[in-house]
């Protein structure tokens, strides 16, 4: 007979709540009680299925692998199951589920599962519909791991920030995307003043607080503004901006990926670690140049380390223009030095329009969705943010990227 303790925790699991007592007791009898410390791999994928695993106690990781490599696709808690993928589709584990937390689990042998589905209807049906759902979900965050986007300029103040925010604004606001900033220019960066926000946390405070990466943790850091853009901005005190390591940046930034539509990450003109971290993981690069000589002669050797040290594909870099600066060179002279046919985009030389936008909060897409800028943010966020979301992004290599500088061909 089994421990009637055992019964209790079973009946408090949506799979068995149209079962009996009587009928949830004869459940019990096939049931494996496994405790599992935290971090310890509890499934790998392309391994064949034996078990059905249900929550008890604790949280466990559902982790795939991809082409940036692995990353964490869900976290389960307690009443929830995993491993009926395997059992039911008679196929290899689908993800690697890790403990999260220290864990109480509940397995449930493949022979005795398919026989309690024979008996009891309503689970095999419950179970079929949380495998349909599972796969859809997945396929959903497995294509929004293609949707970071990184906008770089070698140089302030030409326009970069003004067009990371119109972007961000324009794919919440007008194309109804839910998308998140990143403000990745840890020593001067703006975002949270853009967009008029309260900077009480940031990302060196989940550093400090060596908490896991989560919806929970991350929630209390991000700030929404009232589009419903959601904006992670960067520490205010210079003591903290050491705390932001790469690893922590590149786990927010995958976690992120799969909550939103897209993510957009300010970069620091700086090329240290951090900045080449995100240029890495980055899907697509959007490099902002302005016609005058140090902008025109720092982007042509960034470009150069891009294409021949770093080894990233050419349809990784998107290359604008932006016209806001006295022209020293006219663009055909810009597309020759840089060694391109044509840029990607251009934005207009509209005064006033990116450099000092911000000074009332006004945000050009909205304000005046007919003006040159905005019909240029419209262009970029469809034809190329848009247009890339199916890519395949570089595969990451997280350790010694700024060794990748010294690598002899």
């Amino acid at each position: 007979m089994p421990d009637i303790e055992l019964v209790r925790e079973l009946a408090k699991f949506d799979l068995f709540r149209n079962l009996s007592v009587e009928q949830i007791t004869m459940v019990a009898e096939s049931i494996i009680v496994e405790d599992v410390l935290a971090g310890e791999e509890i499934l790998r994928e392309g391994k064949h299925g034996l078990m059905l695993f249900l929550i008890a106690t604790g949280a466990v990781d559902v982790e795939k692998d991809t082409d940036k490599g692995q990353i964490v696709l869900n976290r389960l808690f307690p009443g929830e199951f995993f491993g009926e993928m395997a059992i039911l589709t008679s196929s290899s584990r689908s993800a690697t589920i890790r403990a999260a937390e220290d864990t109480v689990l509940f397995a449930i042998p493949e022979g005795e599962l398919k026989k309690m589905m024979k008996r009891y209807p309503t689970v095999a049906t419950d179970l079929d519909a949380v495998m349909k759902e599972r796969m859809e979900d997945t396929e959903r965050k497995l294509q929004r791991t293609q949707n970071l986007v990184a906008v770089y300029s070698t140089s302030d103040r030409v326009g970069k920030t003004s067009l990371l925010c119109n972007l961000g604004v324009y794919l919440k606001s007008v194309l109804f995307l839910d998308t998140t900033l990143i403000d990745a220019n840890l020593q001067f960066g703006d975002l949270g003043y853009i967009f008029h926000l309260p900077v009480e946390k940031h990302l060196a405070t989940l550093a400090e607080s060596r908490a896991p990466v989560n919806n929970d943790t991350l929630g209390e850091c991000i700030a929404t503004h009232e589009s419903g853009l959601k904006i992670l901005p960067a520490p205010l005190e210079w003591e903290n901006v050491e705390l932001v390591d790469p690893d922590l940046l590149e786990e927010v930034v995958h976690w992120l990926q799969r909550e939103n539509d897209f993510v957009l990450v300010e970069c620091a003109p700086k090329i240290d670690d951090v900045t080449l971290r995100v240029l890495d993981i980055a899907d697509k690069i959007l490099v902002l140049v302005t016609p005058d000589y140090i902008s025109v002669k720092n982007t042509r050797r960034v470009l150069s380390l891009f294409r021949d040290k770093l080894d990233y594909p050419p349809e990784k870099v998107v290359i604008g223009l932006n016209h806001i600066f006295p022209e020293h060179f006219r663009p055909a002279a810009v597309k020759k030095l840089l060694g391109i046919d044509n840029f990607d985009f251009e934005l207009p030389n509209e005064p006033g329009k990116f450099i000092g936008l911000f000074k009332d909060g006004d945000f050009e897409v909205l304000k005046n969705d007919q003006g040159d800028v905005a019909k240029s943010i419209s262009r970029i966020a469809k034809d190329v943010l848009l247009a890339q979301s199916k890519d395949k992004g570089a595969q990451t290599e997280k350790t010694s990227l700024l060794g990748k500088l010294f690598q002899k061909k």
